[in-house]
């Protein structure tokens, strides 16, 4: 048992990771990680840092072992996360494995044989349109990474672009490769549009993304397996609800947010989660979607799917 690991696990072929409950974890004193700001719901992972430089973050599960994949396969799961984290640090330069903080892997893991064991995991069951967006954070990212300044490298590396010295550069590269007669249309075309994309009109043009790989784009982002209510039944007691942190009355919502940190061993932080509240959980779903993805393209895809 790994004390101090809360481990996010999927369960069958449904995806457990929120980034709005992964956010609100930063919140606690007890978490390795620095609390973010409401803009930066989906970076809220963070925890792990390099074992040659602890100024330098974990951002997957293949930084830590390029066999995390397989690792559920074994009865020696645990032991196999154990033995690849042996040399990577938490936020103070301190091994992860003797971290003073609580702290998560990057992303939600196979539950493998988990449940037979004393770790501390869970599962969060959230509303279709929020477990569409997340289950496409964790499995096909470029289809939610719009473009952000602030993960330049990222998009260079997706783009194979190394020469963009600034988002609006890699942009304008982009624009002129899709389509150099139009560059200014493309590049406002592009401003809410996904990585993936991006990518169908780099290779197949503007046209054909528009007429066809929209269409084609919303199939693969929405194919996400149905949740029936009863599916969880057998891992019911480490499932948390989304939605009930969405309540309008307030002090269901605290009680309940208080509720999950009871339940991970951490301490609330009922200033930041009373702002969090205010600011964006007792909003419609509407700017709850916006404020997640960044970008009224995806927005209107996911708003829909509730609506259905």
């Amino acid at each position: 048992m790994l004390n101090n690991l809360l481990l996010n696990v999927n369960f069958n072929d449904h995806v457990g990771q929120s980034s709005i409950f992964q956010h609100i974890l930063t919140y606690s004193p007890d978490t390795g990680i620095f609390p973010k700001p409401i803009d930066e719901l989906t970076y809220n992972n963070y925890y792990i840092r390099q074992c040659d430089d602890y100024t330098r973050e974990v951002g997957g599960l293949p930084e830590i072992s390029d066999k995390f994949r397989d690792f559920h396969r074994s009865p020696n799961y645990l032991d196999f996360i154990e033995d690849a984290l042996q040399n990577f640090r938490d936020i103070e330069n301190e091994l992860i494995l003797e971290s003073d903080f609580k702290w998560c892997l990057p992303s939600s893991v196979s539950i493998g044989n988990l449940l037979d064991t004393e770790q501390k995991i869970y599962f969060v069951n959230q509303p279709k349109a929020y477990r569409i967006f997340d289950t496409n954070h964790r499995y096909q990212h470029g289809h939610i990474a719009v473009m952000d300044g602030k993960k330049l490298g990222r998009f260079k590396n997706w783009f194979r672009l190394p020469e963009a010295s600034s988002i609006e550069h890699l942009t304008n590269i982009l624009a002129e490769e899709i389509d150099p007669k139009n560059v200014s249309t493309v590049i406002e075309w592009m401003k809410d549009k996904p990585a993936a994309l991006i990518s169908m009109a780099r290779e197949s043009g503007l046209e054909y993304a528009i007429e066809e790989g929209i269409d084609k784009f919303k199939e693969e982002f929405i194919n996400v397996p149905e949740l029936k209510d009863d599916e969880l039944l057998p891992i019911e007691n480490i499932v948390f609800d989304l939605k009930t942190l969405f309540s309008t009355n307030k002090t269901t919502s605290i009680d309940y947010y208080k509720y999950i940190c009871n339940s991970l061993h951490i301490t609330s932080n009922d200033m930041l989660y009373n702002e969090l509240y205010n600011n964006l959980l007792i909003k419609d779903d509407y700017v709850r979607l916006k404020t997640l993805t960044k970008s009224d393209f995806l927005t209107e895809i996911l708003y829909n799917e509730i609506k259905i």
